[in-house]
Formats: structure tokens, sequence, C-alpha cells
């Protein structure tokens, strides 16, 4: 009788050793996985946030450089096209029909040229404004709303730009305005060539095939291109429709140097954030960083295939603690 007692006295010594190191197993092994993912998702939402900031750079750059070689090209054909003899010959001599008809013919040629094919001038003896094939018109250089002519004519040196939105045919237009000069360089006219803004961007959006958030923005924080068209139209300041992390991106952008790009931590994600200098404009691509893009990343399944492993070593580790216990008990069996 006293045997049965002993033995089973030491069947629940064996059960409950056998038990602790289960549960201390299990323990074990939730510390290590918790403390272990907690470890993981902050080292890699650090790689993937640097990662992402690195292709949001890339992002900006590259279709920042589409806009701005675009109006680079049309402005070199503006600038040849005002450094034309011909044409500086009419503009001082608009009441010459032979010359007329040669500089039209010329105008015509470079009209073609420029990607819009659209190409404005005015001389400042008649200031007869023509436009492509529309009906020539007197052009009221006192009137506040031609304020660009005489600032173009008397205060430019090469060109300048004057962008409107034209909220009836709902287009951005960038219109480059170059002085033409005689051979004491004194200004005798304008010409320039106007951009669809809208259409360009448009393009950009259409081949752009990214997940982040492009936009474009001028010096005020008005959205100047977009997925959605209302925002130019309704001239949406960015601040306002993405709050803090707009007004962070606004303040980031404010301080870059000239053609400068770097990417930013918005606290909701990563932004590349990029300035047109041309245009004075900036580019931000904005992409807001969730646990599922950084649970994506391959080296995920590395660090489960090692929970796994961690796992498997304490199960196997258990039964042989289970194993090793088993003849023990046997050979206490057999002495008592």
């Amino acid at each position: 009788m006293e045997t049965v007692v002993s033995n089973l006295e030491n069947q629940k010594k064996n059960t409950s050793i056998k038990r602790i190191f289960l549960i201390f197993s299990i323990l074990l092994f939730v510390v290590i996985f918790i403390s272990g993912s907690l470890a993981f998702v902050l080292s890699m939402m650090h790689s993937v946030r640097n990662s992402i900031g690195r292709e949001l750079v890339q992002v900006v750059e590259i279709e920042q450089s589409k806009l701005e070689a675009s109006v680079n090209s049309e402005i070199a054909i503006a600038l040849k096209m005002a450094g034309s003899p011909v044409i500086q010959e009419f503009f001082q001599n608009p009441g010459n029909t032979v010359l007329k008809k040669i500089a039209f013919e010329e105008i015509a040629g470079y009209r073609y040229a420029f990607k819009g094919k659209s190409v404005f001038w005015v001389n400042d003896k008649d200031h007869l404004f023509y436009s492509d094939d529309n009906a020539p018109f007197k052009l009221d250089v006192k009137d506040p709303n031609n304020y660009w002519y005489l600032m173009t004519l008397n205060e430019t040196e090469k060109y300048n730009f004057n962008i409107n939105y034209n909220p009836d045919l709902k287009v951005t237009n960038l219109w480059i305005n170059a002085p033409v000069f005689n051979s004491r360089h004194e200004p005798i006219g304008i010409l320039g060539t106007g951009i669809d803004l809208t259409s360009f961007i448009s393009s950009i959006y259409e081949n752009y095939s990214g997940k982040a958030d492009l936009y474009f923005f001028n010096a005020a924080g008005e959205i100047t291109g977009a997925l959605d068209p209302s925002l130019v139209a309704k001239k949406v300041n960015i601040r306002s429709m993405l709050g803090e992390v707009g007004d962070k991106i606004f303040s980031e952008a404010s301080s870059l140097r000239n053609s400068e790009i770097r990417s930013i931590n918005t606290g909701e994600g990563e932004a590349g954030i990029g300035k047109i200098t041309t245009l004075g404009w900036y580019t931000v691509a904005l992409f807001n960083v969730t646990l599922g893009d950084i649970l994506r990343d391959s080296m995920t399944v590395v660090f489960l295939a090692v929970m796994a492993v961690i796992a498997l070593i304490l199960a196997i580790f258990y039964a042989l603690i289970s194993w090793l216990l088993k003849p023990l008990n046997n050979m206490v069996t057999a002495f008592l």
C-alpha cells in the first residue's frame, strides 16, 4: 500500500515538473515573441520609412524634371524667336507690308515648334496684340489688368512667367513672356507662348503608376496640380487640406534651396519634396506608412521563421525532458 502511494506521489511530482516546464516554456516563448516582435516592428518601420523616403525622392526628381524640361524647352524657343533679326526689324517697322509678311512666316514656323502650337506677340509702336489665328486687337498698356506688359518690357532682361487659371475652360496656363530688343538693347515689344499646364500635369498623372499621392503647389501653398482637378479649380491650399501634415510639408518646402529634393517624416508617413526653380513651384509625393506596408517586407517571413524555430526548439526540449523523466520515474519505482 505504501509503495503504491509512493509511486503516485512520484508521478505527481514528475507531472508537476513537466507542467512547470511547459508553463515556463510557453511564457518564455511569449516573452521572446512579444519583445522580438516589438524590436522587429520598430526596426522595420525605420527601414521601410527610409526605403520609401528614397523612393519618393526619386518620384519627385523624375516628375518635376519632366515639367522643368518641357518649360525650359519652351523658354529656349521663345528666346531664340525674340533674337531673330527679322522679327526685331519688323517690330521696329510694323507698317512695312513686305517685312510683315516675312516676319509672319517666320513667326508661324516658331509657332509650330512650341508644344502647345501657340504664340503671341505685340510691338511697342502700335500695341497690336496678335495671338495665333485670332484677330489682332489694340492692347491698352495702361489697363491695370495688363500690368504684365510694362513689367516685361521695362523690367525683364530675358523672360518672365504669368500663370493664370481659366475657370470657364478649367485650364491653367503658363505664359512665357520674352522682351524683344533692338541693336541698342532697347525694348521694342514682347512675344511668347502659352503652356497648357493642366494637360501637361494630367499627362504626368496618366503615366504615374506609384502609390504615393503626388501634388504640385505654388509659393502660397495653393495646389497647382493634382489627380483631382477640382483642387486646382478651387485653389485649395495644401496646408488646409492636409492639416498638420500640410503645415509641415509647406514649412519644409519653403526652406528648400534651388532644385533641392529631400524626404521628411510627416508623422503619418513619408514625403518627398522638391522645388521647381523655373516656376517657383514645389512638388510633393506623400505616402502614409501603415503596419501592412511594414509586414509586407520579405524580412517578416524571416522573423516568423525564426519564431517558428524557437517554438520548435522549446517543444523538442519539452519532449526531451518528458523522455528523461520517464525512466527516472521507473528507477524510483523499482527501488521502492
